[in-house]
């Protein structure tokens, strides 16, 4: 069943679409960089770990571009750590971005309920 709007509210839910739209995107593309940030800090957690289970005075290597440089062991965990804390503060940033989306999301499809049940009572 078709509804009839009136020029101004089929304008406002055209645009309430877009809106919509466009936030799902965003909340899906934060979603996606989230999910990244996630392997990412768990990838350099892991060889964190792997790291801390070598015995005292083994020789560690760092990439430097495309070569390898002999790197101190506490060089490279100290790396290690700033980069598993950048990795998190990411994390909670996408996380309240997400959040946010989801919120402008549900608030977006309630407005757009709400002038599809006002044409529907108008109808009736």
């Amino acid at each position: 069943m078709a509804l009839k709007l009136s020029e101004e509210k089929r304008e406002e839910f055209e645009k309430l679409q877009e809106s919509f739209m466009g936030q799902r995107k965003q909340h899906a593309a934060a979603s996606m960089q989230l999910s990244a940030i996630e392997r990412e800090r768990q990838h350099r957690s892991i060889t964190q770990q792997d790291l801390k289970s070598l015995p005292e005075g083994t020789i560690m290597y760092k990439q430097v571009g495309k070569m390898f440089m002999q790197a101190p062991a506490a060089a490279v965990m100290g790396e290690l750590d700033g980069e598993i804390k950048g990795f998190e503060n990411m994390i909670s940033e996408l996380g309240g971005k997400r959040e946010t989306y989801e919120k402008a999301m549900k608030e977006t499809e309630g407005k757009l309920q709400e002038i599809i049940k006002a044409a529907q009572s108008a109808a009736a």
